[in-house]
């Protein structure tokens, strides 16, 4: 749950490869008029935490939930997997296992919360100064 947002959108998606691009378009639509690099850094830190979901969440589904706290933007990615992400170290080389640290350099907050089965992975971008890819 989203505690103290307003505003709550939630979808549930298989937790298929093709959940990756349908939560981007989700989070696009549900943004619509908001500031555009508002939208396009959640669209981007969404796309990063459903696809870890995907892969490592051991389920069948994965769920995504929008609210407003406060200035921010909030997006929990809930996935059937209890073992909190871990940022990792890659070499050059790797072509997997970096999505973890683009979220963690481009969301004002995140972090993990289990409420019932599984975890929320979550982040927070502040609406009226996002941050962008050149920040």
């Amino acid at each position: 749950m989203v505690y103290g947002a307003r505003d709550v959108s939630v979808m549930t998606l298989p937790a298929t490869e093709q959940a990756v691009p349908a939560a981007r378009h989700w989070i696009a639509d549900e943004l619509m008029g908001a500031e555009s690099a508002t939208s396009e850094l959640a669209q981007l830190l969404t796309s990063e935490l459903v696809a870890n979901a995907v892969l490592y969440g051991m389920g069948t589904e994965v769920r995504v939930r929008m609210g407003v706290v406060d200035a921010d933007l909030l997006i929990e990615i809930w996935d059937a997997n209890p073992v909190d992400p871990q940022l990792q170290v890659r070499d050059l080389t790797s072509t997997s296992g970096r999505g973890l640290k683009i979220v963690d350099a481009l969301a004002d907050q995140w972090g993990c919360s289990h409420r019932g089965t599984g975890k929320w992975v979550w982040f927070r971008i502040n609406m009226a100064t996002p941050k962008t890819s050149g920040s």
